[in-house]
């Protein structure tokens, strides 16, 4: 428990830390500072946060009482958080909307090629369409 508060306590200091940092670094820099990192570290913090006091209230209590329910529910918040990451990420930066969007389509298009053609490399469309013809 003390552990898991420890690492919670480190993350939210040294995100207060970049934060304060980096505003005092883009009050130099034209331009100002950009919102979008600034609200997904904020978020970011948050859902570790909430992901971080289950957890360390179960590991403090669990020599006194073993409660499976708590442990689940601990747990099941942790996994949701990690899940959260994803979300947070992809609604504040536009880059990473932008880096998923390319990943598809490298990752789409050969899978498009190979399950919509037939072994002469023509689509299957096409090959129905000359099939009828002939």
């Amino acid at each position: 428990g003390i552990f898991v508060l420890t690492c919670t306590a480190v993350t939210v200091v040294s995100s207060v830390v970049l934060i304060v940092e980096a505003r005092r670094v883009a009050e130099r820099v034209p331009g100002g500072l950009k919102w979008q990192g600034v609200i997904t570290v904020l978020l970011t913090v948050s859902v570790h946060i909430i992901i971080a006091l289950p957890l360390a209230i179960y590991y403090s209590i669990q020599y006194f009482s073993d409660n499976r329910y708590l442990y689940k529910t601990a747990w099941f918040i942790a996994i949701l958080g990690v899940v959260a990451n994803f979300y947070i990420f992809t609604l504040t930066l536009s880059s990473f909307r932008e880096f998923l969007k390319s990943r598809i389509k490298m990752i789409s298009a050969p899978l498009m090629k190979c399950c919509t053609a037939d072994g002469d490399g023509m689509s299957v469309e096409e090959g129905e369409r000359r099939r009828l013809l002939d």
